[in-house]
């Protein structure tokens, strides 16, 4: 269901409505309009069910691109995870935005919320997150570089973190453990 124009698409994430109406979001694939997009999707999951609504694009003051979306809701507003920049450098960065709909309209929040700085340099390009919830509290699961490999090529271990809360602003608690396989 994702588009083949604008580069192709990568980085799909599913969002469920509390009614059961499915949403997938995608990360357009063109470096000079990567953008993160959402579009109704049929009960099943398998077709649209509307058009793509292109929801979030690079500001100036990020780095080279958006990515990697993942979409949550506290309260009545929507949070939307993603990243910015290439993966394999240490600008690799995690940021949000929220909104009252779904569709937006989407305020970035003005500084990131995860950096190679914010971890004093111990976890490089910290990015690509995703949020887990169970009943004790709320994690944010991203990854970041362990080896520099040369070019785009890195390792990258996985990390969590405690996920807090301050109304719809999300808060990250602590120091993150690193799980490898």
């Amino acid at each position: 269901v994702c588009p083949q124009d604008l580069g192709g698409a990568i980085d799909p994430a599913s969002y469920v409505e509390d009614d059961g109406t499915r949403y997938l979001l995608y990360k357009t694939d063109a470096r000079e309009t990567a953008s993160i997009h959402v579009v109704r999707l049929s009960p099943d999951g398998l077709r649209l069910a509307g058009p793509p609504k292109r929801i979030l694009t690079r500001s100036p003051h990020e780095p080279i691109l958006v990515e990697a979306p993942d979409l949550v809701r506290r309260g009545d507003r929507y949070v939307l995870f993603y990243s910015a920049g290439w993966y394999f450098q240490p600008n690799y960065q995690t940021r949000y935005a929220t909104a009252p709909s779904i569709e937006g309209p989407y305020q970035k929040a003005p500084a990131p919320l995860l950096t190679t700085e914010a971890y004093g340099g111990k976890i490089q390009g910290p990015g690509s997150s995703d949020v887990l919830s169970e009943q004790g509290g709320d994690h944010i699961v991203f990854h970041g570089i362990r080896e520099y490999l040369g070019g785009s090529s890195v390792n990258r271990a996985m990390y969590v973190a405690a996920l807090g809360w301050d109304g719809a602003r999300p808060v990250v608690h602590g120091v993150p453990t690193r799980y490898e396989a």
